[in-house]
């Protein structure tokens, strides 16, 4: 480990899940795990490592990048195999999860990784991994409500967000 990070304790995933976004909730008891491979969330208790839960939904293939809302309450997934935004329900209290709505952005291109949420919560942001847009929607509506493209002169496939 590099000066200043120090390995607590390590958690393994089956072979071929091949895990690609990691989200932690406000509280820090929960990690969700986008399994590529796998076709699923992960829902591991921080605490313990192990795992809660695993959970599956909607049309998309393979789960990216995911990040919660502000609250908790929605879990934002986008998958590859088409560029879908997905939305789950979090019941943290239960630890249940359930599929709620989707947005195909654009049902050709795919290899999309994340997801951003604007600072208030209402819009989301999604790179288009092998196009040259950025997507993003108005998450208001139910479901999510796509907004115009923005042309960014090449390929992008990470984004950050102004805190």
């Amino acid at each position: 480990a590099g000066a200043g990070f120090k390995s607590k304790q390590d958690t393994t995933v089956p072979d071929g899940s091949n895990p690609q976004g990691i989200c932690v909730s406000a509280d820090g008891t929960r990690a969700f795990v986008s399994m590529w491979g796998a076709g699923g969330i992960k829902v591991i208790n921080t605490s313990t490592l192990a795992t809660v839960t695993n959970f599956t939904g909607g049309t998309g293939l393979a789960p990216r990048g995911n990040c919660l809302s502000a609250d908790g309450s929605v879990l934002w997934v986008v998958t590859d195999g088409g560029t879908y935004l997905e939305k789950y329900g979090v019941n943290s209290a239960t630890d249940t999860y359930a599929f709620l709505s989707e947005l195909n952005f654009d049902g050709t291109s795919n290899n999309i990784h994340f997801v951003r949420l604007s600072k208030d919560g209402l819009t989301a942001y999604v790179p288009g991994g092998t196009t040259s847009l950025l997507y993003s929607a108005d998450l208001t509506a139910d479901p999510p409500t796509r907004l115009p493209d923005v042309s960014l002169g090449g390929a992008a496939n990470y984004l950050a967000v102004h805190p």
